[in-house]
């Protein structure tokens, strides 16, 4: 919720200094609405498209699965981490003799990484741990990407095409993220109920903007 706050308070002050100076400062106060404008529809395009991401993966061909990791609650899986987990094994049971890999680590310190608590929860529901490899070294969407490329590298797995299993409104910059490593990535989502899914996406923006310029 921070993140539309904070954009809501950025669209707000400018127009409202935008009206105010008009009045006595005619090109500084036209050129604060324009460009109040400009904002509110790169954060409207923005959003629209990380809300948006295509939800290609299910059925599809690839040489992995890739299911990246969300931040444990008490060093265990919140409820995104788990609808994440929900669509790994539902790739699993599509993909009996591929290998999944669940990526995550322990960037909060809670003495478990998200990789093996992910693990787990598919093991507890009947996957077959052989056609698991665990990831645990990430901290961050960029790392996951990056290191589970290695680690399927490592393991004789092809890395052109990658089905990416996370939620839906963080498919956007995973898939930028992938392709960026010279991987075909294609999409299966879990889903994000409608109001974190809306906060989530505008966050993505800011993500994927800070990629982009490789910040």
């Amino acid at each position: 919720m921070i993140w539309v706050s904070l954009t809501l308070c950025v669209l707000i002050l400018l127009f409202c200094a935008g009206f105010f100076l008009r009045k006595t400062y005619k090109k500084t106060g036209t050129g604060l609405l324009i460009a109040a404008v400009l904002l509110s529809v790169f954060f409207v395009g923005g959003t629209a498209i990380c809300w948006s991401a295509p939800n290609d993966g299910a059925g599809a061909e690839a040489d992995f699965g890739l299911v990246l990791g969300y931040g444990l609650h008490h060093g265990q899986a919140a409820p995104e981490l788990v609808r994440r987990c929900e669509a790994g094994l539902a790739w699993m049971e599509e993909h009996p003799k591929q290998y999944l890999i669940v990526s995550g680590g322990d960037p909060t310190n809670q003495g478990v990484t998200e990789a093996a608590v992910m693990a787990a929860w598919l093991r507890n529901h009947g996957a077959d741990a052989e056609w698991i490899l665990l990831e645990d070294q990430a901290a961050d969407t960029r790392e996951n990407i990056l290191f589970s490329q290695a680690l399927a590298e490592e393991h004789g797995l092809g890395t052109d095409r990658v089905t990416i299993i996370t939620s839906d409104y963080h498919q956007t910059r995973a898939r930028f993220l992938a392709e960026r490593q010279g991987m075909a990535a294609q999409s299966l989502s879990a889903h994000t109920p409608f109001l974190r899914h809306l906060t989530s996406a505008v966050r993505e923006v800011y993500a994927v903007v800070s990629e982009i310029l490789g910040l």
